[in-house]
């Protein structure tokens, strides 16, 4: 949003929405904040950058895929299935080892980053992946 980005943020949480909005108001920044359960949310539109933390939903990949633009890009960080993962989580929302990058190497583009980090207190998968331009 500083850069003249359309920026929209996404959450279930009406808390984690008024931080957000707390911030963005402090920092002077015009952000479309909306209250939403991404399992019934509507992809319209195209993004050019897709961010997503510490989320999970397998079937809802393909559509943030192609709510993409053409060589728009997604950055995923999420809790990687470990011995030492923070509990409570349930199992289905925990990455297998691989899984992501197997996913997104069935989609139109390229894997720009893929790391994964089960030592971490907090173990993680990252990926970042760029859809192939005039898909």
């Amino acid at each position: 949003a500083r850069h003249d980005f359309a920026v929209t943020g996404l959450d279930i949480s009406e808390k984690g929405l008024e931080k957000a909005r707390q911030w963005a108001e402090r920092e002077g920044l015009a952000i479309d904040l909306q209250h939403a359960d991404l399992e019934n949310y509507d992809f319209s539109g195209t993004f050019d950058l897709i961010i997503t933390f510490n989320f999970l939903l397998r079937d809802l990949i393909p559509k943030m895929v192609a709510a993409l633009k053409p060589g728009g890009v997604i950055v995923f960080d999420t809790i990687l299935a470990a011995p030492n993962a923070p509990l409570p989580h349930k199992k289905e929302y925990l990455l297998q080892p691989g899984e992501l990058s197997r996913i997104f190497r069935g989609f139109a583009g390229e894997i720009l980053r893929y790391e994964e980090r089960p030592l971490d207190a907090s173990p993680t998968a990252k990926l970042i992946f760029k859809k192939k331009d005039g898909e």
